[in-house]
Formats: structure tokens, sequence, C-alpha cells
């Protein structure tokens, strides 16, 4: 058989469990487009529109307000209907001027927030490179790149203020965190250890929370305090 090439639907039943659809509703889901967010980690705007802000019930009103100019993500208009977004980023709906925080839910899902306007955002980074003008450049959870400073190291986090970092949060002992992913997706605590990892075995991070502590791996989370 020939190559069919990359497929632009995903069906809801098999769909990860952040996205937060109805997966008996229909049978497909559009995936987002490739270049910020993971594609396991991230939800076409659009479908975001669709399935959880009042007032856009259907696709062709969500491809609608986008065509319009009506939404912006963190700042910007975008008409693109398979945009991903992602957690930590803002949609607002200009004609109602509503504003909207994507979150972790239960069960690592992603979820819309109502909130009163844009604020600052914390990224997880994931990755550090050197730019061909000799400038030190960060990789943000969102695919987002920022010119960095030596003291900022992956798994660290950053505050971002009007786009620019205002502070760094630290990955050490006593900081705060989230579970973003995995079993514990969504709890918060502090860190009580790092154990650092082998070459048959992840880093792990062992948090403190106020009813239990328990242990994830140092992939599934993302430093939110000092």
């Amino acid at each position: 058989m020939g190559n069919k090439g990359n497929n632009r639907h995903i069906k809801r039943l098999a769909s990860a469990s952040r996205l937060r659809v109805k997966r008996k509703e229909a049978v497909y889901l559009s995936k987002p487009k490739a270049g910020r967010h993971k594609r396991d980690d991230s939800v076409a705007l659009g479908v975001i529109l669709r399935e959880q802000m009042e007032g856009i019930d259907t696709a062709k009103e969500a491809n609608k307000a986008l065509l319009e100019g009506s939404i912006e993500v963190n700042g910007k208009v975008i008409k693109e209907f398979k945009y991903p977004v992602g957690l930590e980023d803002y949609v607002h709906i200009k004609p109602s001027n509503e504003y909207f925080k994507l979150s972790i839910g239960a069960h690592g899902s992603l979820k819309a927030e109502k909130v009163k306007g844009y604020s600052s955002r914390i990224m997880k980074v994931i990755g550090k490179y050197i730019a061909p003008s000799n400038k030190l450049m960060i990789v943000l959870h969102s695919g987002e790149t920022r010119e960095g400073k030596n003291e900022i190291k992956v798994n660290d986090s950053i505050l971002l203020k009007d786009d620019k970092i205002e502070k760094v949060l630290k990955l050490e002992k006593g900081s705060e965190c989230i579970v973003i992913s995995g079993t514990h997706a969504s709890e918060t605590g502090r860190i009580k250890e790092i154990k650092q990892g082998t070459s048959t075995r992840e880093a792990l991070i062992e948090i403190e929370s106020n009813s239990k502590n328990f242990e994830t791996l140092l992939n599934n989370i993302m430093v939110i305090g000092a």
C-alpha cells in the first residue's frame, strides 16, 4: 500500500486524556498544528473554543470567530483553527472581552479558566543553546525561545511579565511545584528531595504535599514558586 500521509484528525476515543473533550459526541477531532507545544501537550485553538467556552458551540462558529480576528492568544490575533495552545497560554475573546488561561486540571487535562486579564506566565525551561550571534538562548515548554543567562538551568522555570523575564524559579529543595503530567497531574507541593538519574533510571522528584508525600519523574513537574 502507498503512504497515505499524515492524518489531519485523530479519533476522539484515542485522543490524549488532557484534551478534555466529549469522546462519544463525534468520531474525529482536529489535530493541532506542529510548531509550538508538543502535540500531546496541546489542543487546537478551535477545539478549545468549541469544547470549553460559552457562546461557541460548533466548529463553524469557532472558525467564524477566528477568521473575523476576534480571538487573541497571548496578545496576538490568531486566525488558524488548528493553532496549538497549551499550558500557560491566554486566550482572549475580543467581542465579549473575556480572558481564559489554560492550566492543568484533573487527570492532567487542559482546562480553560476564566481570568480578569493578561498576567504573568510561568514557563518551564526544557533546553538551552548558543545562537549564531553568540547569545545564550533558552527553550520553553511552549516551544518559544528567549535570550537567557547562565544562571538559568534546564528544568528551572521563568516568570514572564510583559514578555520579559522577571524572575527565575530554581529547581531546588523547598521550591513549590506543580505536577503537569503523570498519575499525580494537577497536584502541587514542595520539593523534598531530588534524586539524580542514572543511565538506566530517570531523575525522580520527591514532593511533600499537605496530605502525603509522593515521587514522580523530573519531566512531570514544573517549578511555580520559590
